[in-house]
């Protein structure tokens, strides 16, 4: 919808019709209930599954944008959370990978594990974060104190570890949790056992979500697993408040020295950078929040559509002329 309202190309279509010259593909999970099996057939070769090309004479590019899941054989990630019909997940995903004339990945790190587990080599196309909105949505201007997590309560997205992290600390703030996961039950009764307030009302509408971001001290990402960024702390940065991250490849390729970082999965260190945010003033954390926002700036929409847009011209010029 974005890239309709705002891109120069004179046309772009949401479906399949003879008239393209570029397949731009994202759907990658269900190859029956997403728009996958439009444009690909699904065969086998060797016993290994193929996503064949409907229709050759198109240019195809596969942009994976979304969580690396071959991270999912770690046991801690519930299988149940790739619920699909034979052939597996991980097949699904490797044809998928397999199967455009161009991969596109969302970051270098995405990139360089797809290398590692697959030997697919692809290239980085930072597409963008949807922060048009963020400014325009507005609140009474008054602070809670109350830390924020907004996410996927899963285990690699790691709320316990946060929870953790707060019993560490004297008084804490009330934590909101906004977001549902399997986990969701197990993290509040930890917090309930380590006596940390914590408001967890599920998946909020997009408007109340900021609003509770920007009336929060400081938001906290805990993740282990993120395909970018993520969401989170860039939500926070646009919003106005510090991020503080765990210190693992992706958000140290976006935030770089302006990430609030911690040592993953390592609730002492998670509490000392949260205690050193609290221990600051309004301004300063203003601060710290400006900086990072500073350093994001390149991911908004409009430069991540220019972006997109350079790209695909590229590929016209080496492909359609």
């Amino acid at each position: 919808m974005l890239m309709h309202k705002r891109t120069k190309f004179k046309s772009i279509v949401d479906a399949y019709d003879d008239s393209v010259d570029i397949i731009f593909n994202t759907c990658f999970f269900d190859y029956n209930q997403s728009n996958l099996n439009l444009i690909f057939k699904k065969t086998y070769k060797d016993n290994r599954l193929i996503y064949e090309k409907k229709y050759p004479d198109k240019i195809y590019i596969n942009y994976f944008w979304d969580i690396p899941f071959w991270r999912a054989k770690d046991s801690t990630v519930k299988r149940k959370y790739f619920i699909f019909k034979e052939p597996s997940w991980e097949e699904r995903y490797i044809a998928f990978l397999r199967s455009g004339n161009i991969l596109l990945s969302s970051s270098d790190h995405t990139k360089n594990q797809v290398v590692d587990f697959y030997g697919i080599e692809s290239k980085v196309l930072y597409m963008y974060f949807p922060n048009i909105d963020i400014d325009q949505i507005k609140y009474d201007g008054k602070k809670k104190n109350q830390i924020i997590c907004v996410g996927r309560i899963e285990r690699f997205k790691r709320s316990d570890v946060l929870i953790k992290a707060m019993s560490l600390l004297e008084n804490p703030p009330e934590l909101l949790l906004i977001g549902k996961g399997s986990e969701r039950d197990a993290c509040l009764k930890l917090a309930d056992k380590l006596g940390i307030k914590v408001r967890s009302p599920g998946w909020l509408d997009r408007v109340s979500t900021i609003r509770e971001i920007k009336s929060s001290i400081m938001s906290v990402s805990p993740s282990i697993m993120e395909g970018n960024c993520g969401w989170c702390p860039c939500e926070a940065a646009w919003a106005g408040i510090p991020a503080v991250m765990a210190d693992i490849p992706e958000t140290q390729e976006f935030f770089k020295n302006t990430g609030l970082y911690f040592k993953k999965d390592d609730p002492k260190s998670l509490a000392e950078q949260i205690r050193s945010v609290l221990n600051k003033t309004q301004a300063e954390r203003d601060d710290l929040a400006r900086e990072q926002k500073e350093q994001i700036s390149f991911y908004t929409v409009d430069e991540g559509i220019e972006r997109l847009e350079r790209f695909l011209e590229d590929v016209s010029e080496k492909y359609l002329r």
